[in-house]
Formats: C-alpha cells, structure tokens, sequence
C-alpha cells in the first residue's frame, strides 16, 4: 500500500498481517526523518512507557531552554527576543539531508518552523521540517534555533506535550521512568498524571490543569500581530487542559533523568 500522508506525518504496511492466522501486520512511517504529528497525551505517554523514557514537566521545558542562566524578557529557546521572519524555502524534501534553501536569519535573530518562515498556506512547507534543520556547520546557537544544551526545536515545529504545574494532578508527577510494557495500547506507570486503575491509561475524568503545551508549532502565528506568535515564547503556555486531542501541530518529546549515583 501506498499509504497515507498528511502534514508531513503518516504511515504505511510494511507487511501484511493474517487475522486468522494470529499474524499482526507491520507498519512503517511515510517520514523517517521528520517528527511525529498527531498525538495526545495518552499516545505520548504509551511510547515513553514502551521506551523507559518520561514524560517531562514545564519546568524542566523551561530549563531545557535556559539551562543556567536568567529568564529575559521575551526570549525563545535560544536565549533572546530576536526572531528570524522570513519565508524559507526546503531542498531534499522529507529526506535526512533536507536542508533550508534561502530565507535562514542571519542578522542575530534565531531561526525556528512556524507559520511566516515555513508554515502553512499555499505554496508553503505545510508541516513540521527536520529536526535540526537550522544548525549548519558555521552556525552559533542563535541561529541554529538551539536551546543552552543545543536542544533543537523547542521554540517552533511541533508543539510540546509537558506535565503542568497547574493543578494537584500535575503536582503529584514524579520523574518514573517507563518499564517497557503497556497494558494493551496504554502506559501503565502510576505516577505519571492521568493514571485511571479502571481504564489503564484513559484521562481521568474531571481532572484539572493536567498538562501544558509549548513552543508554538509549524503553524504558530497566522496572524498578523506579535501576539500571534506568544506561544513560541519560553514562558509561554498555550493550553491548560485535563485532556489534549489530536491535532496536526502537537507531538511531544521524551525525557530521562540523571542518575543520582
């Protein structure tokens, strides 16, 4: 099969599957070298189960970002308030050597995917690029978009899945990694948020201010004021919600913590 793409992100079978004879069939992405588009907090969680990574807090987002120094006003992941606005062009498109073309900011601001640089429209990019599409090899951290520790795209691209400090629920989180194993298609570690004992990893029901959303997205900015483009800010938190659904601008990221020995 061919398979299905849409905004840079699908899959197809690889092999097919036999239901009566037990044989499950094995699906392979359209976009190996691009980010995963599409998810909810409940599929997010499920891969970092299954891969003994964690869910990681706003606050570690935000630390992600600055590393050790000081918040400043305004900033991106890359530590200032400058910006790069240019419409870029993609050559190898979809491929590990996709690369920007024309359109890379070089006068001091940084460079990230939203919607006035490759962002959505006709003739645009329509989708998520590359991760680390901007570090080039004369590139300093501002312009390639990177954070304090060269963390790349967490301003811009897809939007980031985070625990919130919001509520109790998001409070109680603790940094558990995942054990690899699910119960059915669901992530079964107790203290990460949204845990319910009766639906193995379902939202609960009536929860508040669960999880966040950061960085802004591929899309960020449609309209044509500075506000438009906030939720690419450091501080920014986009979305308060018990539940998140699926939607074309979210994916989500995978932390691990530092052993204390």
């Amino acid at each position: 099969m061919n398979g299905i793409g849409l905004f840079r992100c699908g899959i197809r079978i690889h092999t097919p599957g036999d239901l009566n004879a037990g044989v499950q069939a094995v699906f392979e992405t359209l976009f190996p070298y691009l980010p995963v588009d599409g998810l909810n907090y409940s599929d997010l969680a499920a891969f970092l189960d299954w891969s003994a990574l964690r869910p990681l807090s706003e606050l570690e987002y935000e630390k992600a970002c600055r590393g050790q120094s000081f918040p400043t006003p305004m900033e991106y992941a890359w530590g200032t308030s400058g910006l790069g606005l240019n419409n870029m062009q993609i050559d190898n498109d979809a491929l590990k050597t996709e690369y920007i073309v024309s359109g890379l900011a070089t006068n001091g601001s940084g460079n990230a995917s939203f919607h006035e640089t490759t962002g959505t429209g006709t003739g645009r990019i329509e989708g998520p690029v590359r991760p680390g599409i901007f570090a080039t090899s004369n590139s300093d951290r501002i312009h390639a978009g990177a954070s304090f520790y060269g963390i790349m795209e967490l301003t811009g691209n897809m939007a980031e899945i985070v625990v919130s400090i919001g509520g109790q629920e998001g409070r109680k989180f603790k940094a558990v990694h995942g054990d690899g194993h699910l119960i059915g298609p669901r992530a079964n570690v107790e203290s990460w948020p949204g845990a319910d004992e009766n639906d193995a990893f379902f939202v609960k029901q009536g929860t508040q201010n669960m999880f966040s959303i950061k960085g802004g997205h591929y899309a960020t900015g449609s309209g044509v004021s500075n506000s438009f483009k906030s939720p690419l800010l450091v501080s920014t938190k986009s979305i308060v919600s018990s539940t998140i659904g699926r939607t074309s601008t979210i994916g989500g990221r995978g932390a691990r913590s530092v052993p204390n020995d």
